[in-house]
């Protein structure tokens, strides 16, 4: 995949991601359609007032407690996935620097950089990007964190990534909530409250509480893990172009 590829296959499951919302009331409105075409269809009264009655309930379902009850799970869901789409973009993008521009990338030496376990060598690595996703994942290099994120941006790529402080509280929040979705039921733990030290979400939340995502929160999170694609990827983008320019300038002169 090309640089330009990894971002498009991130906007791509953004969108799939925030579809889920939506599913239900697509549901309902082709049904509700194929009613309203019987209906037209039908000369007999009595069958048109029931379908036209079926139409209503249709209509109101999301109206219903039982269906209001699914509706913060369905946007806790969004957020899972709109997570998990950027931890993937982010490895897509390791992999294609391991494949395509690996003179782009600086191994940092020193206390911050751990040891490689070279048994990965002996694991199904179908290319040099993943053999170089691997031995990052092994430096404690988590795209599930912000704070490892930036480290990784800034130690092997040299990039400072950031977005405005409320926009990065945003996207800690986002990982928090799908760790507590994915791994604890939905209910605050420790890990949750450590996460959101330092953030204005701090006090914002209790142990064992349930989190409750509405879809206004749902498409906050969308939007903000958007932003947060783009603007790596026109940093790395530019990184990128540095990095050929250079070669292809070393070229010439040596020619």
């Amino acid at each position: 995949m090309t640089l330009r590829e990894v971002l498009g296959q991130y906007q791509t499951n953004l969108v799939k991601a925030a579809s889920i919302t939506g599913l239900g009331q697509q549901i309902i409105d082709v049904s509700v359609n194929a009613l309203n075409k019987i209906e037209q269809g039908s000369s007999e009264h009595l069958t048109r007032q029931k379908i036209s009655n079926h139409i209503q309930l249709l209509q109101n379902l999301y109206k219903s407690p039982v269906l209001g009850e699914l509706v913060p799970t369905i946007s806790g869901q969004q957020v899972v996935l709109t997570v998990s789409a950027f931890e993937v973009f982010m490895s897509d993008l390791v992999r294609c620097l391991g494949n395509n521009h690996r003179s782009a990338i600086g191994w940092p030496g020193g206390s911050s950089s751990g040891k490689v376990d070279l048994t990965i060598l002996n694991s199904d690595v179908a290319t040099i990007g993943d053999l170089v996703l691997g031995i990052v994942e092994q430096q404690n290099i988590s795209f599930q964190d912000l704070q490892s994120t930036k480290r990784f941006l800034k130690e092997y790529l040299g990039i400072e990534f950031s977005l405005l402080p409320g926009e990065e509280e945003d996207l800690i929040l986002g990982a928090a909530i799908r760790n507590v979705l994915v791994h604890a039921g939905g209910l605050v733990d420790s890990k949750f409250l450590t996460q959101l030290r330092n953030t204005r979400y701090a006090t914002q939340y209790t142990h064992n509480q349930k989190l409750e995502i509405t879809p206004d929160e749902a498409k906050k999170f969308m939007s903000v893990f958007q932003k947060a694609g783009r603007n790596i990827y026109a940093k790395v983008n530019a990184k990128i172009g540095g990095v050929e320019s250079a070669l292809i300038r070393k070229t010439i002169i040596k020619e």
